[in-house]
């Protein structure tokens, strides 16, 4: 056995509570190792050494798990996911903190720690586990209401997923194009609407002739009945919603409860494809990601620059829908405070924000990464998001202003010393995509990163 072997041994054995990197607990696992294996010592730098490589820091304290300890752990996240899909730690730490306390793991970020750590199962994702690879949620609540096939309360779905924070169902419900409330408080699949096109054909003839007479219309001052008395569960409101977005939006724009005809931008066709691009987006109060990143197609504008221009008017509320900035009030004290509680002095992943219960309402708006994406870039006094590139994946990072940095390379060099992450290129960039600092990954980056990393570290000594 080498003589790190040995050393961690000694450790698992001896040091259940912990240890740190210090004289005295170096100092006791050396004599430890001179007592077990006569004529042999270990010094303290090398202990120290296989403390930080070895161990799993929490605080000022490493730890270490048994083979037994990892296998009975392993196992218990085994049986859950026999009878359940899909498991946020959270929850699970939550409702089973006793059976963690008899391994130390004495809070949720240590027991993250730990499954980053062990990484012996396929399924382990930042977040939650998952009884398949490809599992996420919004596949589960889908294959639900499948399954189901009927209309669902809120609380029946929580009762089918127990390991799911009931604030990621209603995120996912709410903030999906899939699902729609019924009059009684249920849900049901947008798809399942049903819709009487004869009468929505022959409403979309006489809405555009009075646009033509007196330039705006409402939906509601015209009589879908029809349509009405076939999806009678439905509020109204939504139903009207549901028909403008799908027999109406190409044709016509929202703004509040009235509708106008689209702009004819044909003329300005001799224009450079960024100032029509820009006119367009002026023209719209809300505007779904389909809608602008189809219009960019037309101009020749690729998917990022499109982005990269609407982020400049408009707030994107969620992953599929663009809404005017002036239309959007955010209580910027309030926002920032409650972030505070996350970001804590440090720089964190746009991901590592991962519940919305201490945030204060953002009237017509559930709260997710997009919408708090654009509250960084827009409004924020304290802190600002960082981002390789303009994506539509929720990579990034976010510092308190008071950093400066010159690129984001440096700023995830600043972030594997901050996390004591080892710097070498496999673990680098798997720290850097498990958090969600990027999405892909690169050796020049990495290695860019590395070398950044180690200048920093040779500037503070």
């Amino acid at each position: 056995m080498v003589e790190a072997d040995k050393v961690v041994d000694i450790i698992k054995n001896n040091f259940t509570y912990g240890i740190r990197s210090d004289y005295i607990d170096t100092t006791k696992v050396a004599r430890i190792y001179e007592n077990l294996y006569s004529g042999e010592s270990v010094s303290r730098e090398f202990i120290s050494e296989i403390i930080h490589n070895e161990g799993i820091p929490y605080g000022s304290i490493f730890y270490f798990f048994s083979k037994t300890s990892t296998a009975q752990i392993m196992q218990f996240f085994n049986r859950i996911l026999q009878k359940n899909t899909i498991a946020y730690y959270s929850l699970i730490f939550q409702q089973h903190s006793r059976f963690f306390f008899q391994f130390h793991i004495c809070s949720l970020e240590l027991l993250i720690k730990f499954l980053k750590k062990i990484n012996t199962h396929n399924f382990f994702s930042w977040e939650f586990c998952s009884a398949n690879k490809v599992t996420t949620l919004e596949a589960e609540i889908a294959n639900l209401f499948f399954v189901q096939d009927c209309a669902i309360t809120f609380d029946e779905i929580c009762q089918f997923f127990p390991y799911v924070p009931r604030e990621k169902i209603d995120a996912e419900l709410n903030n999906s194009k899939k699902y729609l409330q019924t009059i009684d408080g249920r849900y049901t699949l947008r798809s399942k609407i049903i819709f009487n096109r004869n009468e929505i054909s022959e409403i979309q003839k006489q809405v555009s002739i009075d646009i033509d007479l007196i330039g705006c219309a409402r939906l509601q001052n015209y009589d879908f009945s029809k349509n009405i008395s076939l999806n009678s569960d439905i509020p109204e409101d939504a139903l009207y919603e549901l028909i403008f977005e799908n027999f109406f939006s190409n044709y016509f724009v929202k703004r509040g409860d009235k509708i106008y005809k689209k702009l004819n931008l044909s003329a300005k066709s001799a224009e450079i494809p960024i100032n029509v691009f820009r006119e367009f987006i002026f023209t719209h109060e809300e505007l779904s990601i389909q809608s602008l990143l189809s219009f960019a197609a037309k101009q020749n504008i690729n998917n990022l620059s499109a982005l990269k221009i609407a982020y400049e008017k408009m707030v994107r509320v969620n992953s599929s829908l663009l809404v005017k900035n002036s239309l959007i009030e955010f209580n910027v004290a309030e926002i920032d405070a409650a972030l505070q509680s996350f970001v804590q002095g440090k720089i964190i992943s746009l991901k590592n924000v991962t519940s919305f219960t201490g945030f204060p309402t953002v009237a017509g708006y559930h709260w997710n990464l997009f919408l708090l994406e654009s509250f960084l870039r827009l409004a924020s006094k304290k802190y600002v998001l960082a981002v390789p590139n303009i994506n539509n994946s929720n990579i990034g990072a976010i510092h308190p202003i008071s950093m400066t940095f010159t690129n984001y390379s440096e700023i995830l060099a600043t972030v594997i010393i901050q996390e004591n992450v080892k710097m070498d290129k496999a673990t680098v960039e798997d720290f850097v995509i498990a958090n969600g600092f990027r999405n892909k990954r690169g050796d020049k980056i990495t290695y860019k990163i590395i070398a950044r990393a180690q200048e920093l570290l040779n500037q503070k000594n």
